[in-house]
């Protein structure tokens, strides 16, 4: 049984049947069944954020409530992860893979949150909305302040792949269970004190300060531009 804050994948039915209902698999079930080495499957693979809301066949209100949007932080993981997979993907076939990232979006992408990056741009098509929430509610880093050494890192926290692996066939199910793992300390960060046993609260407080301020802020969901949808 799928929970209610469970991560899910939502199969839609085809054109030939549009009026039908999505099925829902859990996450690391649905890797076992698509294989996500195979560029027809993972390029089917969509975060459902604010950014597309719209493409889903669900009631408007209900999306605008938040009800299936992505948090911050699995929504970053969510891309980041289909990125590296792409180009481990292009490595092994012997093809181009994803074209690189404009040097001021790539900068803004993953140094965003950084007391160190200072002169963030917005790219050239962006909107001012859009620039605001990378920079804030999506960034990857945590940091306290500028003499901060160790900065907390969202990818390097989670990530259970990366561009340079070999094993690629490993990385095609590694997306549920780093969602799992983003769950659980989501969970944990948010939770209230009194709701814990000792040994979450020794757990808790184990993970830190800026740890717990990061998984805070991705744990919000971005909602749409309201201004540009009216």
């Amino acid at each position: 049984m799928i929970e209610s804050d469970d991560y899910r994948v939502a199969v839609d039915p085809g054109m030939l049947n549009y009026w039908g209902k999505a099925d829902f698999y859990h996450v690391e079930c649905f890797e076992k069944m698509a294989d996500l080495t195979k560029e027809k499957y993972l390029g089917r693979l969509k975060p459902l954020s604010r950014n597309n809301f719209s493409e889903r066949n669900a009631n408007r209100s209900t999306m605008m409530d938040g009800f299936y949007l992505l948090d911050a932080g699995a929504e970053r993981l969510i891309l980041q992860w289909i990125f590296v997979m792409r180009k481990l993907i292009a490595k092994r076939d012997g093809t181009d893979g994803p074209k690189s990232q404009d040097p001021i979006l790539h900068d803004l992408w993953y140094k965003s949150g950084s007391a160190k990056f200072t002169d963030a741009e917005k790219p050239e098509g962006m909107s001012q909305f859009e620039f605001r929430k990378l920079q804030t509610t999506l960034a990857p880093v945590e940091s306290d302040g500028p003499e901060d050494d160790d900065e907390w890192n969202l990818f390097a926290m989670f990530m259970k792949i990366q561009e340079d692996d070999e094993k690629y066939e490993e990385g095609k199910t590694t997306l549920g269970s780093m969602l799992k793992s983003w769950r659980v300390c989501s969970t944990l960060a948010n939770a209230d004190e009194e709701m814990l046993d000792e040994a979450d609260k020794k757990a808790k407080e184990k993970l830190g300060e800026k740890f717990i301020r990061a998984m805070k802020r991705l744990s919000q969901i971005p909602m749409p531009d309201l201004d540009s949808i009216l």
